[in-house]
């Protein structure tokens, strides 16, 4: 009987990697059950559902399962199914799917719900916290995220995508230094664990480090090139160094390979509006808005657009769709200006001046009431604001 290694010491994802290039250089198909068994003779456990992870990130493609009504094999030993029309707990346990699913949010329900079951059979399997808590990131509940992964981290502390899943959790929740940490572990785990370098990525942008955030969504690719979650990150990296032409090109691929949000319809609107293609901004914001009605960032963009295009009551109409879902100090300066334009000045200095409500500090809408008020001749009042 072999003996068997001290889970400390090993990292599972590299032993698997290691059977499976051995097989691959043999001419032979990598299977779940093959390496499980071998890594099984070297006294390293590991399940299937978690051979299978591995191989989809090496690049290996699963195997088709039999039609229904092909002849079928020898019933296994009975593990629990799902109810049909639900995951299976296989399904479940490949956490990275539900992960790599934007908006999945009927997935993700049912990958909680299934999550649920697969603990309650067996509550040491930590692969099922992982999964339930990408479900719960992928809905937007971070604070049980996290918990379900403090659970699996509990239970298997050498397992990096745990790390990886609950440091986007973090970044989420703004817990930035938690967030890093377990970010790095991930990566210390696993140097090749393209999640994680997407994760951090994220946690980059957060931070406005566009250069760092660039260079992981860059690790990432070389790992993955059609990780269209690295693309939208280098992309809206690349936005905010105004490389304009690039973030285009990388928003382009990430819609193509899946990524249709609108947050990327955004980052490619605001890249054409930078570059003076007002026409593909447009298009871009409203299809930002077609997929996500409130998203405030594609209102007020929009609006910019429409004033750039000349057409100011349109302008009009999208800051004040924007107020109503925030009021900010930048909306009710652009409706301001868009109202000045039209020479409704009244209602362009109730702007400016809720605009400097908010932000007393921001000198556009005060230099903006200026000039709307030397339009009235108001020169005592222009006057004023200029000495404030």
């Amino acid at each position: 009987m072999a003996e068997k290694k001290d889970a400390k010491e090993v990292n599972k994802s590299e032993e698997i990697r290691k059977v499976a290039g051995a097989m691959k250089e043999r001419g032979e198909k990598p299977r779940p059950v093959t390496i499980v068994a071998l890594l099984k003779k070297q006294g390293i456990a590991v399940s299937s559902p978690q051979v299978s992870m591995v191989l989809k990130r090496m690049g290996f493609k699963p195997r088709k399962r039999r039609k229904a009504g092909a002849a079928a094999a020898a019933p296994k030993a009975a593990r629990p199914r799902a109810a049909a029309g639900q995951l299976s707990i296989d399904d479940l346990l490949a956490a990275k799917k539900v992960v790599e699913q934007f908006g999945g949010s009927d997935r993700a329900i049912a990958a909680i719900e299934d999550a649920d079951v697969a603990i309650q059979l067996d509550p040491s399997l930590s692969m099922a916290y992982i999964n339930r808590g990408a479900a719960w990131n992928n809905k937007g509940f971070f604070d049980k995220a996290v918990d379900d992964l403090d659970e699996a981290i509990r239970l298997n502390p050498r397992e990096p995508q745990a790390f990886s899943n609950r440091g986007a959790a973090a970044t989420e929740l703004k817990q930035f230094e938690q967030a890093l940490n377990d970010l790095n572990e991930a990566l210390r785990l696993d140097p090749k664990l393209g999640d994680a370098y997407v994760n951090r990525s994220r946690y980059w942008l957060f931070q406005s480090d566009c250069d760092k955030a660039l260079a992981d969504a860059t690790a990432a690719l070389q790992l993955d090139p059609a990780d269209y979650r690295a693309l939208a990150n280098r992309s809206r990296a690349q936005l905010g160094l105004k490389q304009y032409a690039a973030a285009i090109e990388d928003a382009t691929a990430a819609i193509r390979l899946g990524g249709r949000t609108s947050d990327l319809y955004d980052t490619r609107g605001a890249a054409y509006l930078a570059s003076d293609d007002t026409d593909r901004a447009l298009a871009d914001f409203h299809t930002a808005l077609q997929l996500n009605p409130r998203d405030v960032y594609a209102c007020t963009s929009r609006g910019a657009a429409w004033f750039r295009a000349g057409d100011y009551q349109k302008a009009i109409a999208d800051h004040t769709r924007a107020l109503q879902l925030e009021p900010t100090a930048a909306s009710f300066n652009s409706r301001g200006s868009a109202y000045a334009r039209l020479g409704l000045f009244d209602k362009a200095l109730a702007d400016f001046n809720a605009a400097l409500k908010i932000d007393s500090k921001d000198l556009t809408p005060l230099w903006n009431r200026v000039s709307v008020r030397l339009e009235q001749r108001r020169y005592d009042k222009a006057l004023k604001d200029l000495t404030l």
